[in-house]
């Protein structure tokens, strides 16, 4: 059997023991920016990779309740936490996605720095792909393909345009909050938090995968941290358009950063094939090489 072969066998096996059930330490790489939830007032999806136990893989926590939950289990991007996990009892048959079962046992082990050897030691061995493989893999089997991977995008550029706002479901879901001061996510955790507010803009990513033949991808951002700097920007009286340029363009898409799109598809059958960016990796090539070279020292 081939190394790529076995190491395939070894996630598909790993991925049947998560979904049975155990606690797993899991480096989150992506936070989405939350949406209105009828169950839990608002949610994100959170995603990254299993780092305990092995081997390195994809995986999907949703729904989680982030904003809902206690400040000692709220955590960073890029924090290693452990977590108990199930499979998922939505309907979500994607083969990376599972539950949280229990909310007030997320623990945060670790809180990895942009220079941190721990955090370029673990994007280092995540095998890389292409917007086109993810794309072609979702329209032959939706229900089985992959649906997260990290991406090297080519001459990548943003488009921002003025936010279309909640829907009228979602604006219900919110109203029917409104009274509700506090939410019971079981045992002893309970928290409350401000309405949901949708962001004034939403943004998108085009750019050409490394695939030969690759066209362009456009494709929508919905990293948390689009919605913070907007916020960021009402707060102190700056004008968010400028500042998501200056975020998600001027900086993020730096020559001088090794820049990557993690991106995620959505859970609805029909549209497995629709990818969206749901994190954006953008380390500075420089510390990048030094972590290397400090790993390489060690053995």
């Amino acid at each position: 059997m081939s190394a790529d072969r076995s190491s395939a066998e070894d996630v598909f096996l790993a991925r049947q023991d998560d979904r049975a059930g155990r606690r797993i330490q899991v480096f989150i790489v992506v936070k989405t920016a939350p949406t209105p939830s009828a169950k839990y007032v608002d949610t994100v999806c959170v995603a990254g990779l299993v780092v305990s136990p092995g081997p390195l893989r994809w995986v999907r926590l949703y729904p989680v309740p982030f904003r809902h939950l206690d400040f000692e289990r709220q955590f960073r991007k890029y924090s290693i936490i452990e977590v108990d996990v199930a499979a998922p009892d939505h309907g979500d048959g994607r083969p990376e996605s599972l539950k949280v079962k229990d909310f007030n046992r997320i623990t945060v082990l670790e809180e990895t720095g942009s220079d941190s050897v721990r955090r370029h030691e673990i994007m280092r061995d995540v095998e890389p792909t292409t917007a086109c493989v993810l794309y072609s893999g979702a329209k032959a089997d939706p229900a089985g393909a992959t649906s997260l991977g990290l991406v090297a995008p080519i001459d990548p550029r943003i488009e921002v345009a003025a936010s279309k706002g909640w829907s009228e479901s979602q604006k219900r879901t919110i109203e029917a909050h409104q009274d509700q001061l506090a939410l019971d996510l079981g045992a002893e955790l309970r928290r409350d938090a401000p309405p949901l507010e949708s962001p004034p803009f939403q943004a998108w990513y085009v750019y050409r995968c490394e695939t030969d033949g690759c066209r362009e991808h456009r494709q929508g951002i919905l990293d948390w941290e689009l919605t913070a700097l907007q916020r960021r920007a009402q707060k102190e009286g700056g004008d968010a358009r400028s500042w998501i340029k200056e975020r998600f363009e001027t900086i993020m898409l730096s020559r001088e950063r090794s820049t990557r799109f993690i991106l995620g598809n959505q859970a609805a059958g029909h549209k497995r094939h629709t990818f969206s960016v749901l994190s954006i990796y953008y380390p500075k090539r420089e510390a990048v090489n030094r972590a290397m070279m400090a790993l390489s020292s060690l053995f």
